[in-house]
Parts: C-alpha cells; sequence; structure tokens
C-alpha cells in the first residue's frame, strides 16, 4: 500500500501498523442503537463514497446492495435473498418480504432500502442484540468491499489500534513467531531488539504469555498479547528445541525499528554499489543517505560510478519517502501526478536539481512483488529516461487510499486518488514493464520450469476490479531466460538485516544489472540500452546453453537443428499413473501420482525444443510444464510430473489446456482434457466427554477432561487431532490441549485426556471450553462449545456420543452443462437435524428447516444458476446439539 504524507485538504495520509499497535487507549464510545430508522454511520459512509471515491463511473450500486445484504446472510443462517432488476426478496425462514426497486438504482437510495431490510430482519430474526448491533457494520462492509481490492470497513477494535499506532506508540519485543506443527514458534529475533538481548533464539516454542497458555491460541491473538505499551513488561515462558526445563523470560517491550535498506559493494575496482530498499518507511531516506555514504566510504575519492537499485519484492509505504528518494537522482521532471475523485484535484511531484546521486548511473531492478510506492520509483526513472528497469512486470497497485472516521468507533479505508508516472502513464493494474525482462528457468525431473508463470497481480485480486485500459503493457525490448538456482522451500529464513554480499553467481539480475553499468557511464537510460544489447546477447546465449546442458543431465536433447521442409505431426495422449504404473481416472487427495504425456512424432520431421504448458482456472492446475526436446520422426518421449495431491483438495473435474511451444514454431494444436478429483469415502467423528472422578469443578485444581472419539464413518481419518480452546480468556489456563492420534479406520475409537485449571481470579460463576476434533490435513471435522459450572455439582459422567449430521447424496455434480442444475440429497442425523444452508461461493443460495421435531431426516432439493468456470459449493447442516458439518466441493460450469 502507497500512503499519501501530505496536507488533510488534498490527500489524507495514515499508516496503518496493526501489526504492532499496543490498545492503550480507553474505548472509544460508539452510538450504536437497533434502531435502523436512521442508518446514520451507513448513511456518512454513502456520503464518503459519493464524494470521494477515485472513479464515480465504476460504483455500481446494485453490487454495492447486493453486498450488503450478502453480508447479512453469512451472519442470519436463516436469511436468503435474492435480486433481480426490479425487486428484492428476502426470505426468513417461514417470514417472505419483497421490496420493489428502481430501473435504475441510485447509490443515495441504498440508505432507505436497508432501512427496510433491517427493520424486517430485526422484527422477525431470533438474533441476540449483540449480534443486531453489528448488522449496520455489516451493511457497510458489504457495500465497501464491491468497490475495489483496497477499500474495505475498519471495525472499531481494529480502528482504534491504527489511530493509536499513527501516534507512534506501538511497543513489541522485536520477534517473528508462526505458528509450526500447531505451536506458537519463534522464526527469527530482530537483533538489538528485547527479545534477542535476552537470548530468544529461532524454533523456540512460546507455551505461556504471561498467565495465558497458548495451546491453540490463534496467531493473530497472540500478536496482540506480545505487542503494547512501550515500558510495560510481559513474561514468557519458553520451551527449547532439546527439551530440559521450560525458560521464563521477562521482557520490557520496547519501540521496534525495521530496517528497511541494506547496502553492499558489488565490484570495489569498478566502483559498482548495490542498495535494496525493503519497504518504504518514516526512516527510509534518511537511512539510504548514511549507506550512500558509507559506500562512498568505500570506493574513496573518485565516488560511485554506477549504483544498483534493488525494489524487488517491495511492497510500498510511504509515498513521501518514495518521492524523496526518486528526487535524489533526478535534477527535473514530474516524479508523480496524484488525481483525485472524478479527475479532479492532480497535484504533482517535481524533482528538484542540487542532489550528487543525479550524475551516478544508475539501473533499477524490479519484479511481480514491486508494488505501489516501489513502482512510483521505477515508472518515474524509466519514463524519464534515467534509469534501466530489469526484471518482471511490476504488481500494479497505483492507488491511494484514506481514512475516514465514520463517528461510531468505526471507519473506512477509501480509494481517493490514482497515481500517474511521467507522461501520465497509469500504474493501476498495469504496473512497469521492464525494459530487459529475466525469466528464471529451473531444471530437475521433478521441477522443471522453462517458462515464466502466470503470477497473481493487482489485476486479480478481485472480479470485476476497475481496470486501466488506455495503456496497455509494454513489451520488453529483450527477454533473457536464466537457470536460477532451486532453492527448496523450507519455510520463513531470518532476514538478514546487515549490509552483506551479494553472491553475482547465484543472483544474476544483479549481475547482468553490474554489466550495463560497466558497459555504459551514460545517465541515459536509452544509452545504456543500446551500449549493453551486444553483451545482452551474449549473456542469454550464455544461459540457454546453460539450461541446455542441465536438460541434458536429465535426458533432454535441447539443441536445435536446420528448419524441414516438411513439419512434424503430432499424436497426443496424457494419463494418471499411480504408484504402481498403472492408469487411473481420476485423482485421490492425499495419494501420489504422475500426470504423464506422451508425445508420437508421425511426421517426416524432428520436433525441437518441444515443451507445453498445462493452463487451467484452478490454481492446482495451473502452470505445470512438460519438457519433451528433440523427437524424431516416428519417435515417441514422454514426461512425468509427479504431482502430490493434498488431502485438503476438494472433490472436482476440471478442464486443463496443454498449449505447446516449438523452436521452428511447428508445435502440435493445443491439446485439451479434463482431470477428475475423486471424493473419497470421509470419516465421521463423534465423541463423548466426561470429567473422570471429579463432582464439582473447583478453582486451582488440575482437571483432566476425557474425550472419546470414535470414527462411525465409512473413510479412515489419517490424521485426528483432538485440540481445547480457551474462548474466554484470561482466568482459564489449558495445560494440555493439542494431542494428534494414531489413524482411526472405521468404527475404531480412542481415548484423549485433556488438561485444564481454573485460576483462583477467575470471577464468573460458569466457563465454557471449545473442543475440536478433525483431521489436520483434510479440516473435515467439528467443534462443540463444552460449558461448564464452577463449584456447583456436576451432572453424572455420562457415555453419551454426539453425533454431527451427516449428508446423503445420489451423485455429486461437479460438471455443469445446463444454466441451472438441480442440488439434491437428505441429511441424517442421530436426533433431529435443525437446519441446512447452500453457498454457492459467497453467495447464500439456500436455506431450509426442519419443521418435524421427531424427524431424523431433512431432504434438500433446490436448483442453482452456476456462473462460468469454477464454483465453489458448500453445503452445511446443523443438529439440536449445534454440531455443524459441512461437505464442499468445485463444480465447473463451460
Amino acid at each position: 500500500m502507497a500512503i499519501v504524507h501530505r496536507p488533510l485538504k488534498k490527500f489524507a495520509f495514515f499508516l496503518l501498523l496493526l501489526s504492532v499497535a499496543a490498545l492503550s487507549s480507553p474505548p472509544i464510545q460508539t452510538e450504536h442503537s437497533n434502531d435502523f430508522k436512521g442508518l446514520k454511520v451507513f448513511e456518512r459512509a454513502i456520503n464518503f463514497v459519493k464524494s470521494n471515491y477515485v472513479n464515480p463511473r465504476d460504483i455500481d450500486p446494485r453490487k454495492m446492495l447486493q453486498g450488503s445484504l450478502r453480508e447479512l446472510a453469512k451472519t442470519i443462517n436463516p436469511l436468503v435473498f435474492q435480486l433481480s432488476q426490479r425487486k428484492l426478496r428476502l426470505s426468513l425462514g417461514s417470514e417472505m418480504k419483497e421490496l420493489p426497486l428502481p430501473q435504475e438504482l441510485d447509490i443515495s437510495t441504498l440508505p432507505s432500502i436497508l432501512k427496510e431490510v433491517l427493520g424486517f430482519l430485526s422484527s422477525h430474526s431470533l438474533s441476540e442484540e449483540e449480534e443486531k448491533k453489528n448488522w449496520e457494520h455489516l451493511v457497510i462492509q458489504g457495500a465497501l468491499d464491491t468497490l475495489d481490492p483496497h477499500s474495505s470497513f475498519l471495525p472499531p477494535k481494529t480502528f482504534n489500534e491504527f489511530r493509536i499506532g499513527t501516534k507512534g506508540n506501538f511497543g513489541g519485543l522485536g520477534i517473528v513467531v508462526g505458528i509450526r506443527n500447531g505451536e506458537l514458534t519463534v522464526i527469527a529475533p530482530l537483533e538489538g531488539t528485547p527479545a534477542w538481548k535476552a537470548g530468544i533464539k529461532p524454533k523456540d516454542k512460546i507455551v505461556q504469555i504471561d498467565e495465558e497458555s497458548t495451546i491453540n491460541m490463534p496467531l493473530s491473538e497472540a500478536v496482540e498479547k506480545l505487542r503494547g505499551k512501550i515500558g510495560t513488561r510481559v513474561t514468557l515462558i519458553v520451551q527449547r528445541e532439546g527439551g530440559g526445563e521450560n525458560l521464563s523470560f521477562l521482557l520490557t517491550r520496547a519501540l521496534i525499528k525495521i530496517q528497511s535498506v541494506n547496502a553492499s559493494l558489488i565490484d570495489k575496482n569498478r566502483r559498482i554499489g548495490l542498495l535494496k530498499i525493503k519497504n518504504f518507511q518514516e526512516e527510509t531516506l534518511s537511512e539510504l543517505e548514511r549507506y550512500l555514504n558509507l559506500l562512498k566510504q568505500q570506493v574513496g575519492a573518485q565516488g560511485l560510478a554506477g549504483l544498483v537499485l534493488d525494489l524487488r519484492n517491495n511492497p510500498g509505504g510511504l509515498l513521501d519517502q518514495a518521492v524523496f528518494i526518486t528526487d535524489r537522482f533526478l535534477s527535473k521532471g514530474v516524479i508523480v501526478s496524484t488525481v483525485g475523485a472524478g479527475e479532479r484535484n492532480e497535484d504533482r511531484e517535481y524533482a528538484k536539481p542540487g542532489n550528487p546521486e543525479e550524475n551516478i548511473p544508475l539501473v533499477v531492478l524490479v519484479n511481480e512483488g514491486s508494488a505501489s510506492a516501489s513502482e512510483i520509483i521505477a515508472g518515474a526513472l524509466k519514463n524519464l529516461d534515467r534509469a534501466t528497469i530489469l526484471g518482471a512486470q511490476t504488481f500494479g497497485k497505483g492507488t491511494v487510499q484514506t481514512i475516514y472516521d465514520l463517528k461510531d468507533g468505526s471507519a473506512m479505508k477509501l480509494t481517493i486518488a490514482k497515481y500517474l508516472t511521467p507522461g501520465n502513464i497509469p500504474v493501476q493494474s498495469i504496473g512497469i514493464s521492464p525494459d530487459i525482462a529475466l525469466d528464471p528457468a529451473r531444471v530437475s525431473e521433478k521441477n522443471t520450469d522453462l517458462v515464466e508463470n502466470e503470477a497473481r497481480r493487482e489485476k486479480d485480486l478481485k472480479e470485476d476490479s476497475p481496470t486501466e485500459t488506455a495503456h496497455p503493457i509494454m513489451q520488453p525490448i529483450l527477454r533473457i531466460r536464466y537457470l536460477d538456482k532451486d532453492k527448496k522451500e523450507e519455510g520463513p529464513e531470518e532476514d538478514d538485516e546487515g549490509a552483506g554480499q551479494v553472491n553475482l553467481e547465484e543472483d544474476l539480475p544483479v549481475a547482468v544489472a553490474k554489466e550495463i553499468l560497466v558497459a555504459s557511464a551514460s545517465l541515459s537510460r536509452q544509452d545504456q540500452i543500446k551500449a549493453a544489447l551486444p553483451l545482452l546477447h551474449r549473456i542469454r546465449e550464455k544461459e540457454e546453453k546453460k539450461i541446455g546442458e542441465g536438460l541434458a543431465k536429465i535426458g533432454i536433447d535441447w539443441s536445435v537443428g536446420d528448419l524441414a521442409r516438411e513439419k512434424p505431426a503430432a499424436d497426443l495422449q496424457m494419463e494418471i499413473i499411480n504408484d504402481k504404473g498403472e492408469v487411473q481416472t481420476e485423482l485421490i487427495p492425499g495419494k501420489e501420482f504422475k500426470i504423464r504425456v506422451t508425445v508420437t512424432n508421425k511426421g517426416r520431421s524432428p520436433y525441437y525444443q518441444l515443451m507445453a504448458v498445462m493452463h487451467s482456472e484452478d490454481p492446482f492446475f495451473k502452470n505445470h510444464e512438460f519438457v519433451f526436446g528433440k523427437i524424431d520422426p516416428q519417435e515417441k518421449k514422454s514426461w512425468s510430473l509427479p504431482i502430490k495431491v493434498p488431502d485438503f483438495l476438494l472433490p472436482r473435474e476440471i478442464p486443463v489446456l496443454l498449449a505447446f511451444q516449438e523452436a521452428k514454431n511447428n508445435s502440435p494444436k493445443n491439446f485439451s482434457a479434463k482431470i477428475r478429483v475423486a471424493s473419497p469415502p470421509p470419516p465421521l467423528y463423534s465423541f463423548a466427554y466426561e470429567l473422570p472422578g471429579e463432582k464439582k469443578i473447583e478453582k486451582g485444581k488440575k482437571m483432566t477432561l476425557l474425550v472419546t472419539v470414535k470414527n462411525r464413518g465409512s473413510g479412515s481419518s489419517e490424521h485426528p487431532l483432538v485440540s481445547l480452546r480457551n474462548p474466554e480468556g484470561e482466568g482459564i489456563f489449558i495445560e494440555k490441549g493439542r494431542v494428534e492420534l494414531t489413524p482411526l479406520l472405521p468404527g475404531q475409537e480412542q481415548k484423549v485426556p485433556l488438561q485444564f485449571h481454573i485460576e483462583p481470579s477467575f470471577q464468573k460463576s460458569s466457563f465454557a471450553l471449545e473442543l475440536e476434533i478433525a483431521d489436520s490435513k483434510t479440516g473435515q471435522g467439528f467443534s462443540k462449545k463444552l460449558k461448564f459450572p464452577i463449584g456447583s455439582p456436576l451432572p453424572a459422567n455420562t457415555t453419551t456420543f454426539y453425533i454431527p449430521p451427516v449428508f446423503i447424496m445420489d451423485y455429486l455434480p461437479l460438471d455443469a452443462k445446463e444454466p441451472k442444475m438441480n442440488i439434491t440429497g437428505v441429511v441424517s442425523d442421530d436426533e433431529r437435524p435443525k437446519s441446512l444452508i447452500l453457498f454457492v461461493g459467497e453467495d447464500k443460495v439456500y436455506y431450509k428447516e426442519n419443521e418435524s421435531r421427531t424427524d431424523h431426516t431433512l431432504k434438500f432439493d433446490t436448483r442453482i444458476s452456476p456462473k462460468k468456470g469454477l464454483n465453489f459449493l458448500t453445503l452445511t447442516a446443523q443438529d439440536d446439539n449445534d454440531l455443524t458439518s459441512r461437505k464442499q466441493w468445485i463444480l465447473w460450469k463451460k
């Protein structure tokens, strides 16, 4: 996100520091009530959108209304709505309401429509009063989410944290944490911070924060407890790798500054330096100046002869810092223009002469992770002919957001302006094109990647996002494919906060940037490219040779012969092969397979450098490559792609397309097929629980909760997990709350002892624990709140088993051939299924209540209208014990 840093009368600035903000100010008083006649907060939000949204023509009132209704439907189970051109129909169980709509819906009419909607819901919904207080916020959230990927609603708690963060009153311990195998784990302490000074180490398990256990604590909650006001203290109990006694650390929170600039001298003889900017913070310019001085000291009186500015994977930050830094390298010209709502209020930032860096030749490195403020720098230096841009097309985030206080404790983040680089060229949804494209390639039998993957960028964040179409993506002057080091994905690594040294053999983009600076001492981008092109062509030839040698090691002939008079002809085949070498009709989650593509050359001339790339709307089947190389006439070659199908992959039947490439433009026609992912028989968990030997729960006493888990389904559970979570906060301490069971075959059961105690300071007369039983790989399972009194006699221990509802469907529809299709089946339960809901994507399309008080089944039969492409379907059913089952699958529509 780029944040504007200038007076509020033009464009407001704010920096969201939610990850480190402390909750130290008193709670904000709100004006909320359950009287929906006013909807003052929603009206205020709508007025801000009308007056300030960057693209008024992109505001779609009907989509905003649909978004508001969608958020309400997610919260209010019985609510289903149908929105047509002229009317809105609401169903709330047996209650119905129709509202007429004007042909052309205007944003100003939304408050009056939603007042009627909320009035109807308030009169007939069984929701708790506390839930009703949140309805207006849900309406705002849904409406804003339809505008663009960056406009959003900030609930009171989030906004309160944000306000404190902008005042600078935030602190932390200086540790990067994550969840590893279900445990809160230190990824890395940052040098010089309280955690680093105290001796916290990577892989330490934080088992307790102050008086609260971290077992099954969500990461966001743990981070919130670790941060706080500067100067306050927190106690961490840590379990170190290798066992032994737990360690206790009493730490004082401090202001944590994350270094945003690194630098190194990559060629001392030629006096070429590297500056890497990770993001743009308040101190980035001063850090850059400090590192520039260090580099100048290292090269001596002659000064720097060239500089590589590395903006790869820089997500942005404060715009003013990006402008200041760009100005260091420019003597004149517009750095960036900021254009407000309806093309109004254009504001320009100009470069001013006088900085010594204006005379240093410059090359800029970017990639698909370079966004926002990074793109402002790259765009200005490219369009003003100041620097050569190397790498990949950037992310394409070119809009400005500001925060509006909604006066009830909440706020909204709204896109109010867009950036234009010199020449009035937009960034939004387009990005900055490199002059020289650098495509990393990897070669191995398991992981060959020769073609640039389709990366996720700004334009992919949300369907129907506004896109600048007047300025197409500019093609690079030259594209270089190079053999990259095949790094294993081992999770987050500790970031190097020091200057460090660059290995030019492993980082070819930096090496190419250096060679461009060696080839030309010109300050002009065009002169740099012209001087370097012969060298760049030689680098490309050298890298292609390396790739060919790497392919030869795995048996692929990557040579290129003469153009033949006759074209080759291909016979194509694609198969799924299991670990026994047998051909299969479908993939099974949790198993390993190979997708084998075979090409037989039926022609009289060879194929050269033949390969295929798999394309699909399904991310799992996207960007896979099949490499064949040279295939002589009548020769047959196969490429087998190993695939480990994730346990959680939902049933689906998805079209895929093999797009072929060949060195002589003799590619076979694209090959289409469908790949089916099976729906294996699922486990069905039931459980019983007791507090053995206990007549009542006493404070301070360790209690054992004995849970018996049984698999009543027809399928096995390979990774069953039982976990206990504390939803109450302080005063409830879970000592043993996470147990992984051995695989549960159908009909088997296992007993699990969990332990907790109640602190003497706990004031309530009762408490709840949340028990979850699920397969840790597939996510299949359920959770239930267990409620207990304190000090009162407990009910007699029973062996009652609680069983969630079961879905019975004759078939699972995976392919929609008609505009509408039926979804039918039955929900069965040991007692009584209470209700059923069907979601298609985010839209609730069907709700049914069980009118019978004794029937153990609930039939469902409804027609849906799936959209084109992938449709994510979710069925949920709840019984009288509030146990909820879920069935999910992917439906494909042509």
